[in-house]
């Protein structure tokens, strides 16, 4: 079977239009959510300030100041169900958008009939709010990110508070910096629970299509990474792009990690198997962003330096930079071993999504015989909405 290089260019530019409304969408809602959060926070500071827990300048007792963190961990009960329900309906909704437009798109604008994926509200609330990610559904989530800012790491700051003599100020200013840590993890909730539900659409509409759908390829973002920051493209994300796996073949999970930007294009039969009468197009290309490297906080944009178009996949596209831009990625330890030609760029990541240690890489330690993580598309759930 002959396939054509224009599928790949319609599917890649549908779905990269896609993913740039998805964003819009995402932080319109992301605005009013954090708007919500910083109200409720505000009035949790407030309410603090009022408890007398000691007076300013006077260094509190440990059990005092454990006292005043648990107050604080109770307080946020409504934020943590509001975070939930925002998050909920965020995702629910793009998961109804994904559904529509990854139809549309495999349809190639209505011109092919496919089968549909259907599902109620309620089934579609379901797979948003009670199906696991990453072994929690979302208020399981929500309730980790305030368990860790508030009960695990302030603890510790509270401890050192202690030792340093601290007033209730400090420590209440330790609560603060842990409220605006749980902000920004839950801004990471939304968007990784908006690209789950985005991906698994994508991968239900595939599987539902299985007679014009022959596979799966991932495809990440071209763009700038830096491993210092963490910024960019990641590697493992990178390592994999243009990696084709079959219709019911287990792969990498998708979102690979928190905000992780992948999707999984369809590999289908060709125009003329199709049965379509399209002119020929160009070769695909992708198009690809530099950016500064700087981390940004919730809801922001690093600046874009410069902008184009690429024909391959990111490995290709990676040694196309310069040595400045691709030690920037890797650092240095994994650059040396590219650069000296002993590790290729796909060499990076196994076929699980899994970053390579150095050590691995070099032959000093073994490999790992873990199975990959199993990964699947929406599945329409069973009447009640289970």
């Amino acid at each position: 079977m002959t396939r054509n290089p224009d599928l790949d260019l319609y599917f890649l530019a549908r779905n990269v239009q896609f993913r740039y409304a998805l964003d819009q969408y995402e932080d319109d809602q992301l605005a009013i959510m954090l708007k919500a959060y910083d109200g409720a926070r505000r009035t949790i500071l407030k309410k603090l300030g009022n408890f007398e827990i000691g007076q300013e300048g006077v260094t509190l007792s440990e059990a005092r100041a454990l006292a005043l963190l648990e107050k604080a961990y109770k307080m946020t009960a409504d934020i943590r169900e509001q975070l939930t329900g925002h998050i909920g309906e965020l995702a629910q909704t793009a998961g109804f958008l994904a559904l529509h437009e990854h139809q549309d798109i495999l349809s190639l604008g209505q011109r092919l009939p496919i089968k549909n994926v259907t599902l109620t509200p309620e089934q579609m609330r379901s797979i948003v709010v009670d199906t696991p990610v990453g072994g929690r559904n979302l208020a399981g989530w929500v309730d980790e990110t305030f368990d860790y800012e508030l009960q695990t790491r302030i603890k510790t700051e509270v401890a050192q508070g202690m030792i340093l003599g601290e007033g209730y100020p400090a420590i209440t200013r330790r609560l603060e910096n842990g409220l605006n840590m749980a902000r920004t993890d839950a801004v990471t909730l939304a968007r990784t629970y908006v690209q789950n539900i985005n991906t698994s659409a994508q991968e239900s509409v595939y599987k539902a299509n299985s007679d014009i759908v022959t596979g799966m390829k991932w495809c990440a973002v071209l763009e700038s990474g830096s491993a210092a920051s963490g910024t960019g493209t990641c590697i493992r994300c990178a390592a994999l792009d243009g990696e084709i796996y079959g219709i019911n073949e287990d792969h990498p999970p998708i979102p690979l990690h928190p905000r992780c930007r992948c999707s999984l294009l369809p590999v289908t039969k060709s125009w003329k198997d199709l049965g379509i009468p399209l002119p020929e197009i160009e070769d695909a290309t992708r198009p690809y962003t530099h950016r500064t490297p700087e981390n940004i906080d919730a809801g922001g944009r690093r600046t874009i330096l410069e902008v184009g178009f690429h024909k391959g996949d990111y490995a290709s596209w990676f040694g196309d930079q310069g040595k400045e831009f691709q030690e920037n990625v890797l650092g240095p330890g994994r650059f040396k071993l590219y650069d000296e030609g002993k590790v290729g760029f796909k060499g990076f990541a196994d076929d699980t999504g899994r970053l390579k240690p150095i050590k691995e890489l070099e032959g000093k330690i073994p490999a790992p015989t873990n199975p990959p993580a199993p990964s699947g598309p929406i599945e329409t759930p069973a009447k009640g909405g289970k």
